[in-house]
Formats: structure tokens, sequence, C-alpha cells
């Protein structure tokens, strides 16, 4: 059995930390630290662990530029403006990859790899490690009909239009 690494382990303790972004000033407030800053007004937070420490790092996508910007690296510009941040361990290596989703064309473009087309306009993405292990899966929840769809497995009907899809490991791996 192995358990699921904690969304956002900012200290490095296996533990999710109580965490806000606050765009207005890009104050990021983690409970129990300073206050760091990294990020503008505007900026979608993408925190996670994207050099494999065992501890999430601040980390903005900006949409107007395509900008990636996390704690202690030099900006990657990776996406157009309308992609969606995915972030993910896609490989199972303990390290969040960049990645975004194109909802015009269905498209999900993860740096390192050849684009993939999986998935309709208005779907959401939702990648996780839906069959355990470490890997996140490539997965879209389409509001319309209340669908999940996984990359490689069958579509779950679970859900209605308007709900807010809540991607995780749910079989425990």
């Amino acid at each position: 059995f192995e358990v699921a690494e904690p969304a956002a382990d900012f200290n490095g303790d296996g533990r999710s930390d109580v965490s806000v972004f606050r765009p207005s000033t890009g104050a990021w407030l983690v409970d129990g630290q300073p206050p760091q800053y990294l990020g503008l007004n505007g900026d979608v937070p993408v925190p996670c662990d994207y050099n494999g420490s065992g501890t999430t790092q601040l980390a903005v996508f900006r949409p107007s530029v395509g900008g990636w910007y996390i704690q202690g690296q030099a900006p990657v510009f990776f996406g157009l403006p309308g992609d969606i941040p995915v972030p993910a361990d896609y490989g199972g290596t303990g390290r969040c990859t960049i990645a975004v989703f194109r909802p015009s064309v269905g498209g999900w473009y993860i740096e390192g790899q050849s684009p993939l087309f999986f998935g309709l306009q208005g779907d959401i993405p939702v990648p996780a490690a839906y069959s355990g292990g470490t890997a996140a899966q490539i997965a879209v929840f389409r509001p319309s009909v209340g669908g999940w769809y996984i990359e490689g497995q069958a579509p779950v009907f679970f859900g209605l239009q308007g709900d807010i899809p809540v991607p995780a490991a749910y079989s425990g791996g």
C-alpha cells in the first residue's frame, strides 16, 4: 500500500500545510511560516514538488504570457493564453512536470512529451493517480454529462452539470 504525497507540504513534514495565495500582493501565507512573495494579480497558483525534494515549491502560472514562475528556478515559458495549468507527477518520479490543458483543442501539453489529445471543449482537466501508484493519469470531467474520462479506463458517470470535480488518488494504490 502506497500513501499519496500530501498536496501542499511546504515544510517537508509529510503533511499538507494550511496555506493561501494572496494575488493582490503576491503573498504566500503558510501557517507557521513567515510570508513569502511570488506572483502577481491574475496569476494562477500551481504549487507542487517540481524538483523532487519531497517539499512543495511555491509556483504560479501567468496565463497572459504562458509563464511558469517556480520558487528557486528560472522562469519557464510553456503554454498559451487560455491554457489551464495541470502540473502533476505524470512519470511517477516524485517530481511534478509543467503541463497545460488547451481546452480549445482538447490538447494536453506536458513538458518533454509529445502532445496528447484527450477531451473536448468544455471539459475540466482532472489529472490524478486514479489507479493507484504514483503517476498521474490524464483525465477530464465532462460537466454536460457528469462523466469522468480517465485515459485507458471506461468512463465513470458521477456528478451533475454545475458540480466541481475533486480529483485524487481514490484507489489507495
